[in-house]
């Protein structure tokens, strides 16, 4: 995958610095032209008003209008400091809803990654409405890093690809690569497991227990073989890449492995799921997004036929 712009969301926040800074990494590992973004919630022009409220409405748009300049100029000066430093860099400003205009902004734009900081909204508020990071994440076509503090001046340099041997598989893969550091470290992580309940219901348990295991040692080799073939097709000079088969749920698994390894992002497909099915069955790209405490890079595929 080749990286030729990047767009990095920017409202001025701790969290937005962080999105900055990785997209930098990024942006001078793969030569690729870095355009920061701010959107700006200011309204359309105001219609006709009663002339005893035009003084007040006068006093709010001379209001309006200071706080554009103030912003423009905030963007300036984080353009002028960041400029200079290995990286072709523009900034644009839109106005709008930040999820769906740094969305748009990247169609416009023809951004090959979108970056975003999470501001780590939890509790009943998230859950209705839900962070723009994850409504990024949702609604762009490109993939979204969302990026969390903790990014060591090295860069991804140990980075988790989650893979499930499904077509969006290799292009995950591919981004992982794309943004990984020179040395970097990437462990492919398979979770798999073989549901209990059908053999059990036909068989004593004994029994079942003596016929699952070669079963689970078939499925294991046969989960190695792909492993292997996919890290041959993608094999790089300066990347190591690890393969590893775990037994268990996707999410608890990717949850527990940035746990109890040093992990500096996690790259995870999302299979396009919209709607009322994606609300109830839930998706593994955003509980990831959503829970694991370092950056998490998003990659989408092509939404299935539901």
């Amino acid at each position: 995958m080749k990286l030729n712009r990047i767009v990095v969301a920017i409202d001025f926040s701790p969290e937005s610095q962080h999105a900055l800074e990785q997209a930098m990494n990024v942006a001078r590992k793969s030569g690729a032209e870095l355009v920061l973004l701010h959107v700006c919630g200011v309204p359309e022009q105001t219609g006709e008003v009663p002339e005893s409220m035009r003084d007040t409405l006068n006093v709010y748009e001379e209001m309006l209008r200071e706080q554009l300049k103030e912003v423009r100029a905030q963007l300036e000066d984080v353009y002028e400091r960041y400029t200079g430093q290995g990286v072709e860099m523009s900034r644009v400003l839109r106005e709008g809803f930040p999820d769906t205009a740094i969305v748009e902004a990247g169609k416009e734009l023809h951004a090959d990654l979108i970056v975003t900081g999470s501001h780590g909204r939890t509790g009943l508020s998230r859950l209705f409405i839900g962070s723009i990071a994850e409504r990024v994440v949702r609604l762009a076509d490109v993939p979204v890093l969302v990026a969390r503090a903790g990014l060591s001046t090295g860069g991804f340099d140990r980075i988790l690809v989650p893979v499930d041997f499904s077509p969006i598989t290799d292009a995950v893969l591919d981004t992982a690569l794309a943004v990984a550091a020179p040395g970097a470290q990437i462990d492919l992580v398979h979770s798999w497991e073989l549901s209990p309940l059908g053999y059990q219901a036909m068989v004593p348990v004994k029994a079942a227990q003596d016929l699952v295991q070669p079963l689970k040692d078939s499925l294991r080799a046969n989960i190695v073989e792909k492993g292997g073939e996919l890290i041959t097709r993608h094999a790089k000079d300066d990347v190591t890449i690890i393969f590893h088969p775990v037994e268990g749920r996707p999410t608890e698994i990717i949850e527990q492995w940035v746990k109890d390894h040093p992990t500096t992002l996690v790259v995870t497909g999302s299979h396009g799921r919209r709607g009322l099915r994606r609300f109830v069955l839930g998706s593994v790209a955003e509980a990831t997004v959503r829970h694991v405490k370092c950056s998490v890079l998003v990659v989408h595929g092509t939404p299935p036929i539901l």
